[in-house]
């Protein structure tokens, strides 16, 4: 039997049977527990900017990589598309292959511009979002911004 880079992925999941455990509520607190130990107001989760990041968890997902581009093009398009507006600030974090919350946000907090994204205080809102590619690897996906929700 031959097997190729990308299977490495679904033989694990099939023998082990991984589950993507997301919760956003944990990731919030985690993240507020953060910001509250430098004073910073707490983000609030925000149904445009989830939009946005499952979109684009689901584009990374369909194309086996983490990255910054997106179906819409860049950040400040995607977030347009999904709604939000009046905004003068928005980063993203993103990973792929963690299965669960703890070892996605383990894994931002040793990159210095994930931390400063998480810890920015001009922003006030969050979106989260986790998609799995078709071979059950997962892609995950933090936003960050201000501004008003049009939809």
């Amino acid at each position: 039997m031959k097997f190729y880079s990308g299977d490495f992925y679904s033989i694990i999941n099939i023998l082990f049977i991984f589950q993507v455990k997301f919760n956003a509520k944990y990731q919030i607190d985690v993240v507020n527990q953060e910001r509250d130990k430098l004073n910073l107001t707490r983000v609030v989760e925000n149904p445009c900017l989830n939009a946005a990041a499952q979109s684009h968890s689901k584009y990374m997902a369909s194309k086996y990589a983490v990255t910054q581009d997106s179906a819409e093009g860049d950040l400040l398009s995607l977030l347009q598309a999904f709604g939000m507006k009046s905004f003068n600030v928005a980063t993203i974090n993103m990973g792929g292959s963690y299965f669960c919350d703890q070892d996605f946000l383990k894994a931002l907090s040793t990159e210095p511009t994930n931390v400063e994204n998480m810890l920015d205080p001009d922003v006030r809102l969050i979106g989260l979002a986790v998609a799995e590619s078709t071979k059950g690897i997962p892609y995950w996906t933090q936003i960050f911004s201000n501004g008003k929700c049009t939809k």
